[in-house]
């Protein structure tokens, strides 16, 4: 019983890992880079509890050369792992759209795979110098050069990752799931499953392998039911040269844009674009997100909001939609979730909706 307690996380990752990349609710790249991590993750965990079943059956030490075999390159893997997965959530993954552009970031575990295969491969009166050696080289590399590549790619992935936010505002007027704030969930499991694997003894608290795996699976679905995967890719055919304006043109282009909210409200779409309002606007993206940032010293997301919650304003203080619950308000001004109204309209007024009907009625 305690050894099936004991390896039911060992098989949750496998059965996760063979559902992401068969059978994925999501027929995409993220969905099957997720299965292989979960894939790696598992043999990961089944290096913890060997260590630990050894030393009750050792019997099975004559196949720890095999564990071994596959472990280093695992682990060395995994930092690289994580880092596509992050960035497959982002339209940065375009930078990486062929084999060749991926194969360096894998050049370490690959080369820890030749070196411990090349013992079992050649039949030579070396090899038991050959594998002394390898021991030195792979403590150094679990040891040392993970925790470098650990700390090279999750720098990274949090750089891209704040990068793809900003420019989501600078296109998208909501952020329903897009806001990948439960990304930091993920990297918080993975961050403590290598503590537990470098800090905690398997011998003494081998069930610790249950800790970053019910972070893990927390992860996963929360992300599952709130996260889309989105471009930011312009695909509106127009021309999208960068020219030099004067202000005058820029202020010729914020009162047109100004006559227009008001007007024809386009704030009320949920889910508009940059793109849409400059096809609107009879103008290019680039040309109306410069005047939005240079002359009203806002974001797209933060312009098109600030039009909404001026538009809710006059909706909460008017008879008419006094029925009306703050969630109806929310989707009546063009917002998408009832928690993006409240974040959006107290971070305007200081107060939540709520609050604020109840001050003007």
């Amino acid at each position: 019983m305690d050894l099936l307690l004991l390896f039911t996380p060992l098989i949750i990752t496998i059965l996760l890992s063979i559902k992401f990349i068969i059978y994925p609710y999501k027929k995409s790249i993220t969905i099957k880079l997720l299965g292989v991590f979960f894939m790696f993750f598992s043999i990961a965990l089944f290096a913890i509890l060997f260590q630990y079943t050894r030393t009750i059956n050792t019997s099975l030490n004559n196949y720890f050369f095999i564990l071994e075999l596959m472990f280093y390159p695992v682990m060395l893997s995994l930092p690289s792992l994580v880092f596509f997965y992050i960035i497959s959530l982002t339209d940065y993954v375009s930078n990486y759209n062929s084999i060749w552009k991926i194969l360096p970031h894998f050049y370490i575990p690959i080369q820890s795979l030749l070196f411990n295969s090349y013992p079992y491969i050649n039949s030579s009166n070396k090899n038991l110098e050959i594998i002394q050696h390898l021991d030195y080289t792979n403590f150094f590399s679990l040891k040392v050069i993970f925790i470098i590549l650990n700390v090279i790619y999750l720098i990274k992935s949090l750089s891209i990752y704040k990068k793809h936010r900003l420019k989501v505002a600078q296109v998208l007027s909501y952020d329903k799931g897009i806001r990948m704030n439960w990304i930091y969930l993920f990297i918080m499991g993975y961050l403590l499953f290598i503590l537990c694997f470098f800090i905690l003894s398997p011998n003494s608290s081998p069930y610790v392998v249950y800790i970053p795996l019910l972070l893990l699976i927390t992860y996963l679905f929360y992300q599952r039911n709130n996260q889309n995967i989105l471009s930011l890719e312009n695909t509106s055919k127009e021309n999208e040269t960068i020219f030099k304006s004067s202000n005058t043109e820029f202020n010729l282009l914020s009162e047109k844009l100004i006559q227009y909210m008001t007007n024809e409200k386009p704030f009320l779409k949920k889910d508009l674009t940059l793109y849409e309002l400059a096809k609107m606007l009879k103008t290019n993206s680039s040309y109306l997100s410069t005047t939005i940032n240079s002359v009203f010293n806002n974001s797209f997301v933060s312009f098109i909001n600030n039009y909404r919650i001026n538009y809710a304003k006059k909706l909460l203080t008017n008879s008419n939609y006094k029925e009306y619950t703050i969630e109806a308000i929310s989707e009546e001004v063009g917002f998408n979730s009832k928690s993006a109204f409240n974040r959006a309209f107290k971070k305007n007024t200081s107060i939540t909706p709520s609050e604020y009907r109840k001050r003007n009625n």
